[in-house]
């Protein structure tokens, strides 16, 4: 039983040691990173549960959590400077917009049209993807 209260530390020992070959100045990167994303996780479990809770909009609210990996995308551009094409942002997108439109309308039967924008955006912005990839 001793050994169980243990377990807690066990990432603490994994990101003790990726921090210790990190540099000084990288460190502070990562740590704001860490909280930066932290802190957006937190924001969104709240309005997660503020729109299940009060609303009632569990399954539709769980939409939020899609924008996880799109503000991961949008903060490679803005803070990294890291291109991305929009294209990778349109799966996400579509995710959104198939359960809103599904749910607000009552309209699942063609809601699901609104995937076909993947391959549209990566046809029409394949002859562009130069341009965003630097």
């Amino acid at each position: 039983i001793n050994a169980l209260l243990l377990l807690p530390l066990i990432p603490f020992a994994f990101i003790t040691k990726i921090f210790l070959h990190l540099e000084f100045s990288a460190i502070k990167v990562k740590i704001k990173e860490f909280a930066f994303f932290t802190t957006l996780i937190i924001i969104l479990i709240s309005i997660y549960l503020y729109l299940g809770l009060v609303l009632n909009t569990w399954h539709p609210g769980w939409v939020i959590f899609m924008l996880i990996p799109m503000v991961g995308l949008g903060y490679d551009q803005i803070i990294k400077k890291k291109k991305h094409p929009i294209v990778a942002y349109t799966p996400f997108v579509s995710v959104i917009l198939f359960i809103l439109i599904g749910e607000i309308f009552n309209a699942y039967a063609y809601s699901w049209l609104i995937f076909l924008l993947i391959p549209i955006m990566g046809v029409l912005s394949e002859k562009g993807e130069e341009k965003w990839n630097g």
